[in-house]
């Protein structure tokens, strides 16, 4: 309507500047790189496509690939001796309490846990323009928080989870304007991953609700409960703090379950394993690693021998329902029911790290 420039003319006057450059010359050089981070290359501009398409009858034009292979010498892994001020931090640590994920990351990485719990490097804060996935979690945890609390101690019934979904839309509301602002999840972006989240936690509330309906008990026994323990172990000279806040614990038909809530994607696969040994041993483990953590945290409330499961809920894939920590058996076969004797042997693999972690003469060595 006012004459201005669009992206048609835009590209017709760079076509014009591109062909006029050629108008007179008798040999013309293009290059161009095959790699996508060059530039924003990848491919032959579309001029030349064109010139291609259209060649002059007088012009000779001819393709030549260029490569060359560059061997990078194999970087040194890192690693960091343990001086007297490392041990000191360590025990610091030990003091206030190791958390499955400050654990985790060791088993991931060594150096990153170095920098991160002993250095206390933090990651540099962004402005989030769109809810962050991290953001995205604590919110949800927030939201079922509020929800379930006023039913902690009690037995779900139909009409009270009916009651939840009622408030859900309201609630997650007021946690995104806790979190993210007034108008943050009102447009756009976010209110696809606000309508994305009320979805999926109202499938969380529907889950409970088709057991009651099935005649399956709930009773709610706490949630987000910070839970704090103190082991000792042979060759660490002071006890060690292990802490942790456990998002869910219930009974279910009189059996006591420990939940933890991922807003990621889980797989059942990530929750089976050889034996409880291996847990400290691969970092594809984690999330089996953290579960059987939190049910440590439980230890001194169950009762010898007392049968027990642990497991995630994944609030972003909740078709997959409760996926239980098991123990692969002969053939498909795997073991879901835990005692307190795996629990004795996750100790017994927890005791390992601990004094790998703590050995002055064991450094911290980046993975390979």
């Amino acid at each position: 309507k006012y004459g201005i420039p669009t992206r048609d003319e835009k590209e017709a006057i760079y076509a014009y500047h591109f062909f006029r450059l050629m108008y007179r010359a008798k040999q013309v050089y293009i290059l161009y790189s095959t790699h996508g981070d060059v530039l924003g290359g990848g491919e032959m501009s579309r001029f030349v496509r064109q010139w291609k398409h259209h060649l002059p009858a007088t012009h000779k034009m001819q393709f030549f690939t260029q490569q060359q292979t560059t061997q990078l010498p194999k970087p040194e892994p890192q690693i960091l001796t343990k001086t007297a001020g490392v041990l000191k931090r360590l025990k610091e640590l030990a003091q206030s309490g190791f958390s499955p994920t400050a654990l985790g990351t060791y088993i991931r990485n060594p150096i990153q846990f170095y920098d991160q719990y002993l250095l206390q490097i933090e990651e540099a804060e962004e402005v989030e323009e769109s809810i962050a996935a991290n953001t995205l979690g604590t919110v949800a945890h927030d939201c079922l928080e509020t929800l379930y609390k006023p039913f902690e101690g009690k037995e779900l019934s139909v009409s009270s989870i009916e009651s939840m979904q009622s408030q859900l839309e309201s609630t997650l509301s007021k946690k995104f304007v806790s979190h993210f602002g007034t108008t943050g999840h009102s447009t756009g972006k976010n209110l696809l991953l606000f309508t994305a989240a009320k979805h999926n936690l109202n499938r969380v509330l529907d889950a409970d609700k088709q057991l009651v309906q099935s005649g399956t008990t709930i009773q709610l026994i706490g949630l987000e409960l910070q839970k704090k323990t103190t082991r000792n172990f042979e060759g660490v000279p002071f006890p060690i703090c292990f802490k942790g806040v456990v998002d869910r614990v219930d009974l279910i038909d009189g059996q006591l379950r420990i939940l933890d809530y991922k807003t990621g994607t889980t797989e059942p696969r990530e929750l089976l394993c050889d034996d409880i040994a291996s847990l400290s041993e691969d970092p594809k483990y984690s999330k089996a690693f953290q579960v059987l953590f939190y049910s440590m945290l439980f230890a001194d409330q169950l009762e010898p021998n007392a049968s027990f499961t642990a497991g995630i809920y994944s609030i972003k894939k909740p078709s997959n329902g409760f996926m239980p920590f098991g123990i692969k058996g002969s053939g498909r076969s795997k073991r879901t029911e835990l005692t307190t004797a795996h629990l004795q042997a996750f100790e017994e693999m927890l005791a390992r790290l601990v004094r790998e972690v703590f050995h002055p003469e064991v450094a911290f060595v980046e993975p390979s």
